[in-house]
């Protein structure tokens, strides 16, 4: 029996958002240069959102909805920088070739 849930890959949230914050499902699909029964199959199809078109999702929502949040799969969590990460402070060498204090 053939089931209409996504495929397993694509976060239907992020889709959903990504629509709410054009306004429509076609809003959506003419922003970012596909028909609009396209972003219906993402709905309700076990066919991905292709990979090409996150970006231009992440840049139709003006970054609130991210390629690593429609394809985790591919793109992986965001690299955020570490807030505590402090550089390591400058090696000095003494006279004599070995490190200083």
């Amino acid at each position: 029996m053939k089931t209409n849930k996504a495929h397993k890959d694509v976060n239907l949230e992020a889709l959903k958002r990504a629509v709410a914050i054009v306004g429509t499902k076609s809003g959506l699909a003419k922003s970012i240069g596909v028909k609009p029964p396209v972003i219906t199959q993402w709905f309700k199809s076990k066919r991905p959102i292709p990979a090409g078109q996150c970006r231009p999702i992440e840049a139709a929502t003006n970054g609130a909805v991210t390629r690593y949040e429609l394809r985790p799969d591919i793109y992986g969590d965001p690299v955020h920088p570490d807030e505590n990460f402090q550089p390591a402070e400058s090696v000095n060498e003494n006279s004599e070739g070995g490190v200083g204090q």
